[in-house]
């Protein structure tokens, strides 16, 4: 075993008292793996997590079954295509991200206590053979980043699956029976090539990203029986806000960041349970003062759009802790921010990038916003502002 390994597993001894060891970035050979398992099992009889990441590996030794108390496996980065036989009763996770899988391989399933599955970044192009057995329990699959194009409707034979992610794949649709996932609470869908969803989802989903699609509008008939707490819309072609998310009585957080809005309709304000508004990056040109109803509101992103004003009734959002105003048209400060006591609730404030003067600029000084971040005149670098729109 090379002199590299034989260190980490000194440091592992000291340090971490033999349940955890991380192996990164070390060209080894199947000898070296081979030797590493064995020196594991001899010398960490107590081992549990176990990380061989970009190693360039290209096969998994069975003998990896002597580690029986290992709860987590981690080898992403590698170079794998299959996996051997596993006899390991309390493996609880095991990524596989960024390897050449083309397929789910089938004797993971098979692990009784396996509950996170990641093969992230792999080749895997369907689910279509994939045979589920009754005993599986997996809760989370990361499938993202594969070349999935058709939604693998296989996997709803894992009654107990809860978390599904398929960001970054092909996907032109979702099943119409989607609604019968019983368990699911977390569905990513991210950067697909959607264009519709059904009109029946999943009773208990809690969590749906649906950004980076090509969604126009939003099915007539979305229950209020939902329970959605977080959706995010952005990055599709929207031109008007869908009025029947008002039906989502239950949602805290809303993203709808870089569409084609022109407008906030007047009835989202009935919206009060929203936590978090994301609608910046749009072509809006006015806020309705109505949006004072939703009380609980503690984060509002309206930069890079077309405002010039905002309304005083702002000032009563007293949750509200993050304002996000920068890349507007603002060519004075809003009446609102003139409030000291606004400003105070405020943890978070951009104005840069407006075409403020500096009259403006020191008049919000002397109100006492110097802990705010504002910019003078129009400026068309961010490089260094740190104020990028929020990634979800």
């Amino acid at each position: 075993m090379g002199s590299s390994l034989s260190l980490l597993l000194e440091e592992a001894k000291l340090n971490r008292g033999g349940r955890i060891l991380r192996v990164h970035d070390l060209k080894i050979s199947r000898k070296d793996v081979v030797g590493l398992i064995h020196t594991l099992a001899k010398e960490f009889s107590n081992l549990e997590i176990l990380v061989i990441s970009q190693c360039r590996i290209k096969s998994i030794p069975t003998e990896i079954n002597v580690l029986h108390k290992l709860k987590a496996l981690h080898l992403n980065g590698n170079l794998l295509t299959e996996v051997p036989e596993l006899a390991m009763d309390k493996l609880r996770t095991i990524t596989l991200n960024e390897n050449q899988f083309t397929e789910i391989p089938h004797v993971l399933l098979r692990l009784p206590q396996l509950r996170i599955l990641g093969l992230q970044s792999n080749r895997i192009a369907t689910t279509a053979n994939l045979q589920i057995p009754v005993t599986c329990a997996l809760k989370q699959i990361d499938l993202s980043n594969n070349d999935i194009s058709v939604f693998p409707i296989e996997l709803q034979a894992i009654p107990t699956l809860a978390n599904l992610n398929l960001a970054g794949n092909k996907l032109k649709e979702i099943p119409g029976n989607l609604a019968e996932w019983k368990n699911l609470k977390e569905l990513n869908l991210k950067n697909n090539q959607l264009e519709n969803i059904p009109e029946s989802l999943p009773a208990i989903l809690r969590i749906f990203n649906l950004q980076g699609n090509r969604l126009t509008n939003l099915p007539k008939i979305i229950s209020s029986q939902l329970k959605l707490r977080e959706l995010f819309l952005g990055q599709n072609n929207f031109e008007n806000f869908p009025l029947e998310l008002l039906t989502l009585v239950s949602l805290a957080v809303l993203d709808f960041a870089e569409n084609r809005l022109t407008s906030i309709p007047v009835q989202v304000s009935s919206m009060t349970s929203l936590i978090e508004l994301r609608i910046q990056g749009n072509q809006i040109g006015s806020i309705p003062k109505e949006i004072v109803m939703m009380s609980r509101l503690r984060k509002l992103y309206l930069e890079d759009n077309q405002l010039s004003t905002l309304p005083d009734e702002l000032v009563n959002l007293n949750k509200l802790i993050c304002l996000r105003l920068h890349g507007n048209r603002f060519t004075n400060i809003p009446t609102c921010l003139a409030d000291s006591q606004f400003l105070g609730h405020l943890l978070h404030l951009s104005m840069d990038f407006n075409p403020l003067d500096d009259k403006h600029i020191t008049g919000f000084r002397s109100i006492g916003a110097l802990p705010y971040f504002i910019s003078r005149l129009v400026d068309t670098s961010r490089d260094e502002t740190g104020m990028d729109s929020p990634n979800s």
